[in-house]
């Protein structure tokens, strides 16, 4: 938010912006399975992140809308499982946290298309570019 203001990005500020989220993301996800969310889905949710960053890697990504978005509700939806259950002690957290993370898988597997269409545009863009 700062370099854009100051008009100071640049892609490899971009790059470890995008990895600082994931490492949050990471970090929170990793706490949940005491929070009574499967592994499996958590995995699932790590798996599509990673893939996104290594494409990310093959083309300069754009800071789109949805991936902002994801990453608030992927906060968000964490907050309210880990917090609903440790420190508020609602007993929907606990019956519905894997409900919720299901959620948030959607989600991450939503912006994942986003950006894999992103990607394949670009490459598109590129191969078109060495033609000429």
């Amino acid at each position: 938010m700062v370099a854009r203001n100051w008009n100071q990005t640049t892609p490899a500020g971009a790059y470890f912006d995008a990895f600082a989220d994931k490492i949050l993301i990471f970090t929170l996800l990793c706490c949940l399975p005491s929070c009574s969310v499967s592994w499996k889905v958590i995995g699932w949710i790590i798996l599509i992140e990673m893939l996104v960053m290594v494409g990310g890697c093959a083309i300069d990504l754009q800071v789109r809308f949805w991936g902002k978005f994801k990453t608030l509700f992927q906060d968000v939806a964490i907050g309210l499982v880990i917090g609903g259950q440790y420190i508020f002690h609602f007993s929907w957290a606990d019956q519905h946290a894997n409900d919720i993370m299901i959620v948030v898988l959607w989600a991450t597997c939503a912006s994942a298309v986003i950006y894999l269409l992103s990607i394949i545009r670009g490459l598109a863009r590129e191969v078109k570019f060495l033609k000429n």
